[in-house]
């Protein structure tokens, strides 16, 4: 009764699902000698409540759904044995079943009223969207969004191995071989295989160890290429799959033992060191942040100085960002100096990361890690300065901290 009950809840006059339960659902479909078409759901997924407002309103859908199937909805949170018969594990879930109550199709995920009506009739004659997709992948094989949603509903259906190959492709290929010749698109290309690629893989491998595997193996290829040739792009790669890996003492390991290769080039330490500044940082090595950074501290400054003769050319927004992040790349050497007791140097460094970007959150970090290293007058100092250029409320939030 309650789930009767729950069922015409869930319905109303425009809607195309009827009012009823599974049981009398499948019945009903073999006596019709119709497919069963099933929206699983649950009640705190918000895709499912916008195909309630949009698609499952659309008259065309209702059309279809009414004279090709027998249409339910079932909450899967209440329905346990059904989805798990199913293999429900995404909501919305929309199943197609045939008399004998086995799958005949599904479609995963929120869809508009168009895109369903073109899927649908595939998945009742029984091709799937894994089928869809590869045909188009097969006919734009460089289309990066297709390969990403074939590697998504590969996962879904538990080929993992063939996801994992999809996604691998995308991360082992380098910027020159993507035909980036532009050195700002082949950073943007090597940032979005570290952050997008790097994360699908990681998540993979939580159901599919082989997939954390391949990445400790190129972690560990990556490493030993930066003592034979490897550059800049390597060095990064290396230390974002460590980072993720939660392998940062390998990072630290190779990065000592190029230190201590006289033929290392300058070129390689300067850019391993900018991955791991904050690992050097967090492991209180803070005499190898002093030592090691003197270019790229110079760097922070000619940027500083080539942005205040440039700013006019930038939005206010985007002028506010970059003294931020340039504020807070600075702040490294704040901080080291703190750690060796450097006072005076890092009351300099402050003075300058200040007379470059004094909003509250530069005070707040600067405040905070002379707090944190035990230095109350530097910090008091910070706050005496905070007073003249921040409001009322700013200071009393940085009090608060």
């Amino acid at each position: 009764m309650l789930r009767l009950l729950l069922a015409l809840a869930l319905t109303s006059t425009d809607s195309p699902f009827l009012p009823i339960d599974f049981e009398a659902a499948h019945t009903k479909a073999k006596k019709e000698n119709k497919a069963l078409f099933i929206d699983f759901f649950a009640t705190w997924c918000e895709p499912c409540k916008v195909l309630d407002k949009t698609t499952w309103k659309d008259a065309s859908v209702a059309n279809w759904l009414s004279e090709k199937t027998v249409p339910i909805k079932l909450d899967a949170e209440i329905e346990t044995e059904l989805a798990t018969k199913y293999g429900i594990g995404y909501y919305p879930t929309m199943l197609f079943v045939d008399a004998e109550g086995n799958e005949i199709g599904r479609i995963v995920g929120y869809v508009e009223a168009v895109d369903f009506l073109k899927q649908a009739p595939n998945r009742l004659s029984g091709v799937t969207r894994i089928d869809e997709l590869r045909g188009l992948v097969k006919e734009a094989p460089d289309d990066l969004g297709l390969q990403m949603s074939l590697a998504t509903e590969l996962i879904r259906a538990g080929l993992h191995d063939e996801a994992l190959e999809i996604y691998l492709h995308f991360f082992d290929e380098r910027p020159d071989e993507s035909g980036l010749v532009d050195e700002h698109a082949a950073f943007e290309y090597a940032n979005l295989r570290r952050t997008y690629y790097l994360e699908d893989i990681y998540e993979l491998g939580q159901a599919y160890p082989p997939a954390i595997k391949a990445l400790e193996e190129r972690a560990e290829a990556l490493g030993r290429a930066l003592f034979n040739g490897g550059g800049e792009i390597e060095a990064g790669d290396m230390v974002a799959l460590n980072n993720k890996l939660g392998r940062e003492t390998h990072t630290l390991a190779i990065y000592d033992q190029l230190r201590s290769v006289k033929t290392t080039s300058p070129q390689l330490l300067e850019s391993l060191y900018e991955g791991i500044v904050e690992l050097l940082l967090k492991n209180k090595r803070y005499e190898d942040v002093i030592a090691d950074g003197g270019p790229r501290m110079r760097d922070i400054e000619k940027s500083m100085q080539m942005f205040e003769l440039t700013k006019n050319s930038f939005s206010e927004k985007d002028q506010k960002q970059f003294r931020a992040w340039t504020a807070n790349d600075a702040s490294a050497f704040f901080h080291a100096y703190l750690g060796t007791k450097q006072l005076e140097d890092a009351r300099r460094i402050a003075t300058r990361i200040l007379n470059f970007d004094s909003s509250i959150d530069t005070f707040r970090t600067l405040v905070t890690l002379a707090r944190q290293m035990e230095q109350a007058e530097i910090a008091s100092e910070l706050m005496t300065r905070a007073r003249e250029v921040l409001s009322e409320q700013d200071i009393a939030d940085l009090k608060a901290d």
